[in-house]
């Protein structure tokens, strides 16, 4: 590298003086001073000008350095299969493309909060002219968007005269996809509905592929269905009788409220809404159903899925999910970030919402599934209902799972410490409480529990719907 060059890259990183600096040139200015005033000071002068041309000689090394230092190479990797709640590593090679040596050099990565790091996400280098070195550190995963945060890099000389900061972007972007829930009666139900073609039968008569058995014939019934071997045993018109194959038609709704992400990380709310979508989207899709996913950003814009079917469409759902569940950072964000799936915009979330539904649900019956806490607002309940109403009118069938905050954190407490909190969130029951009755009143379908509940509560409910359970 020129000398020219390197001199314009550190120009907007100058090397400062630490306190160790400016302690030091103090020192030489008064030795030179005594050196001026004296008589016999010449001693004082030669050692106040050495100090002083030491300091001016090492920081002009230091603003070579600071310059090399600025035009670091650096690149990340993170270690794959990303799975959600799992420990993947992250890795950062640091190059020094410049021909001066980086003797003292700290880096600081800033990986998204929600990511728990199991070290110490820093390293101390030491860079020879040309030369790389990796850094790495574990973290463990939670579903969704995450983006890395600016990374600081400090440079230093051998005695801490002077320092210098610089913040690089990583430009790092991660997504991971939520692991479906399983439970003991999801895992009995997925495990025993493979049928040919996914399709679950009904034991029900009607048209369909698989045999049922034989009756006398009724009129309205159609000639080609007629079993002419058992017509002629019992001389009276016998006809075969199948089951008709249940295809149900499933809106699932992902609410992305800013309370939807409170609780400890792994276990928040959100994190179990994503999940138990996923969980959802296999049921259905080995059930042979049609679904099609929604998803309710920080602002007021909702997102969805093409109509899905099938095993396969798993896949597609967990991405979906990855690419829409942002975390916040220092508040909520509005969702703003260009992605792939087509969206609806309102006034308010719940009546675009609505919108979305109404203009892409078929006609016919159809279950809709929100799973969210309604910002913990009987106003925003009531909202919803609202907005939901013509849904309502239209025949649809609409089921609200509440997660219940206090419910999530009391997972992580026991004892004392979770009667304590019962106490002191008794408010919030009864805020919950009232959120049931708004809905309920108004046709929905609403229940309220905790991250062991909700899952058995809708496939016992879709399954009711679709005739298996009686």
């Amino acid at each position: 590298m020129k000398p020219g060059k390197l001199l314009a890259s550190a120009a907007e990183w100058a090397a400062p003086f630490t306190g160790r600096a400016r302690a030091l040139l103090f020192v030489a200015s008064l030795l030179i001073a005594a050196g001026a005033v004296l008589h016999s000071g010449q001693g004082f002068l030669a050692v106040g000008l050495g100090l002083s041309l030491f300091l001016l000689v090492e920081r002009l090394i230091f603003t070579y350095v600071s310059g090399a230092a600025a035009r670091l190479g650096i690149r990340y990797q993170v270690e794959k299969p990303l799975v959600d709640g799992e420990v993947t590593k992250v890795y950062i090679e640091v190059s020094n493309l410049a021909r001066v040596p980086i003797e003292h050099l700290e880096y600081y990565d800033a990986p998204p909060p929600v990511l728990k790091p199991l070290r110490e996400p820093r390293a101390s280098l030491s860079l020879p002219p040309g030369s790389s070195a990796k850094i790495e550190y574990p973290v463990r995963l939670a579903p969704g968007r995450h983006r890395w945060g600016r990374a600081r890099i400090v440079v230093s000389d051998y005695l801490g005269l002077f320092r210098s900061e610089r913040e690089v972007d990583a430009g790092l972007e991660v997504r991971v996809p939520p692991r479906p829930l399983v439970s003991g009666r999801s895992r009995a139900v997925i495990v025993a509905t493979p049928q040919p073609g996914g399709m679950a039968s009904l034991r029900r008569r009607g048209v369909g592929t698989e045999f049922l058995g034989l009756r006398e014939y009724v009129p309205g019934d159609e000639p080609r269905y007629i079993d002419w071997k058992s017509t002629a045993r019992t001389g009276r018109l016998i006809v075969k009788v199948f089951t008709r194959e249940a295809v149900m038609r499933v809106a699932i709704v992902v609410d992305g409220a800013s309370s939807m992400y409170r609780g400890f990380i792994g276990e928040t709310k959100i994190e179990y809404a994503v999940r138990l979508a996923a969980a959802l989207a296999e049921y259905l899709g080995r059930r042979g159903d049609t679904y099609r996913l929604y998803y309710i950003t920080g602002g007021d814009a909702v997102t969805y899925t093409p109509w899905l079917r099938g095993r396969s469409s798993t896949l597609h759902v967990r991405a979906f999910l990855a690419d829409n569940l942002e975390w916040p950072v220092g508040g909520p964000r509005r969702g703003t970030a260009a992605r792939p799936w087509p969206s609806v915009t309102g006034r308010d979330r719940y009546e675009a919402l609505a919108r979305a539904l109404i203009t892409t649900l078929p006609r016919g019956n159809a279950a809709i599934v929100v799973i969210s806490d309604f910002s913990e607002s009987p106003t925003r309940a009531r909202i919803f209902a609202d907005s939901v109403e013509p849904l309502l009118l239209m025949h649809k069938v609409v089921y609200a799972l509440i997660p219940v905050t206090l419910m999530f954190e009391l997972e992580r407490l026991s004892g004392l410490a979770a009667a304590l909190y019962r106490v002191r969130q008794f408010s919030l029951l009864e805020t919950y409480a009232e959120i049931i009755r708004i809905l309920k009143s108004r046709g929905v379908k609403a229940v309220a529990t905790g991250p062991r509940d909700l899952l058995d509560y809708i496939l016992y409910r879709l399954e009711h719907m679709r005739g298996v359970i009686s």
